[in-house]
């Protein structure tokens, strides 16, 4: 039985959550990194769509995730996790690390900073991803206001500190999804008006069809009458 199993849901709080999971886009990652051993050369993805307090034998700041590859679909307003490594069986020596959020972007290319026992330069180049800034990111700051707020820990299998100052400090996802709710409405509208016209043009139809039966009809009595007349 996995751990998720053996929590209940009224042991749960969500604190940010994709509102429509059905709205999503194709994303697309390619890369040109240093590579020290293609044996042990690691290239991660990580799509991330909630944020949520869970209660194990104690309280946990937790993400519901999933993983992807190089080219994958996730919904709008979600952050993704980018990790690649390069190095031997015992040491890494090359690290790269970036958080995007998943917004509708054309496709662009990015020279970034490759961590490393050297200094070295790689190209990064994502479709329908933006690149998100932790300049100001305090974990320390982030871990007392969750303990505080929540009486929660945070989870050492997610990174939960910097998800929640994303979505919840810096709410990075407002817009996004705000923007694509009023695009949606919009489109609605549209569809609306669409089948309205149609329905017009329907019932016009139906008037002249009953219109020129009426003047057959109307036709056929005066022709009845002409010939009473004549008798």
């Amino acid at each position: 039985m996995e751990i998720d199993d053996m929590v209940r849901e009224d042991e749960e709080q969500v604190l940010f959550e994709i509102p429509d999971k059905t709205r999503v886009v194709a994303c697309r990652v390619t890369y040109e990194f240093p590579v020290f051993n293609p044996r042990h050369t690691h290239f991660d993805v990580t799509v991330y769509i909630s944020l949520r307090i869970r209660k194990y034998r104690n309280r946990y700041l937790v993400a519901k995730k999933k993983t992807a590859r190089r080219e994958f679909t996730a919904p709008l307003g979600s952050i993704v996790k980018i990790t690649y490594t390069t190095g031997s069986n015992k040491h890494v020596y090359y690290r790269y690390l970036q958080y995007f959020i998943v917004d509708n972007a054309e496709e662009k290319e990015y020279e970034v900073d490759v961590e490393g026992r050297e200094e070295e330069k790689g190209k990064i180049k994502v479709k329908n991803l933006v690149p998100l800034s932790l300049d100001d990111f305090d974990k320390s700051e982030i871990e007392a206001e969750v303990m505080n707020t929540y009486n929660a820990r945070l989870s050492e299998y997610d990174p939960a500190a910097e998800l929640y100052h994303f979505w919840i400090k810096k709410r990075v996802a407002d817009t996004i999804i705000q923007a694509n709710s009023i695009t949606t409405h919009d489109m609605d509208i549209e569809e609306q008006m669409k089948k309205l016209d149609e329905l017009v043009k329907q019932k016009e139809q139906e008037l002249q069809t009953l219109k020129e039966q009426l003047q057959q009809l109307q036709l056929k009595q005066q022709l009845e009458q002409m010939k009473k007349q004549l008798v």
